[in-house]
């Protein structure tokens, strides 16, 4: 390993929970074998980590505008219940999804330091251009993952906030034709 590398590494200002370090000297094909194994255990944890994201970007917003379209429905399952429980249950929607989108955020930051961590491991490979190391670079802000995502959970939160609103204060859910 090139001491630069590891100097630009170690510069890295992020909280790890390890001191990187060079690998253990190992023989050149036992070195390569096990950058290999772990190239591929990096990419399956990467694409568990997506499996993660899109089951829950299609959950969240069907599952919140089912249950939002329910409480604010004057008929069907809730009809006879309490505006005081609808509201409790509309601002459990809220908390709910701004929970997902807190670990949405969390699993976003583990699966970019997977995609670090692989570019890494195809540089000691030596490949120049890999499915990670030369990757082209977003050229625009709104055709981004993260917009995407954050997009998807702000509608969401945006229209738990509406529900809460419409249940707590029905004449402003009429003017909005809600109710």
């Amino acid at each position: 390993m090139r001491p630069d590398i590891i100097t630009k590494f170690c510069e890295d200002k992020r909280e790890r929970d390890y001191e990187p370090h060079e690998l253990p000297v190992l023989g050149e094909r036992r070195r390569e074998h096990l950058l290999v194994e772990l190239c591929k255990e990096t990419c399956e944890s990467r694409r568990r980590l997506l499996d993660i994201r899109f089951k829950l970007l299609g959950m969240v917003p069907a599952v919140s505008f089912v249950f939002i379209g329910t409480l604010l429905s004057s008929e069907g399952l809730l009809k006879s219940v309490d505006a005081r429980f609808r509201i409790a249950l509309a601002i459990l929607g809220v908390v709910a999804t701004l929970g997902l989108l807190i670990y949405e955020l969390r699993n976003s930051n583990l699966y970019n330091d997977l995609g670090s961590r692989a570019r890494r491991i195809e540089y000691e490979l030596g490949v120049h251009t890999g499915q990670f190391l030369g990757r082209l670079k977003c050229q625009n802000l709104v055709v981004d993952h993260r917009f995407a995502v954050d997009l998807i959970y702000v509608a969401a939160l945006v229209a738990w906030l509406i529900c809460v609103i419409a249940l707590w204060q029905p004449e402003w859910a009429l003017l909005l034709g809600y109710l």
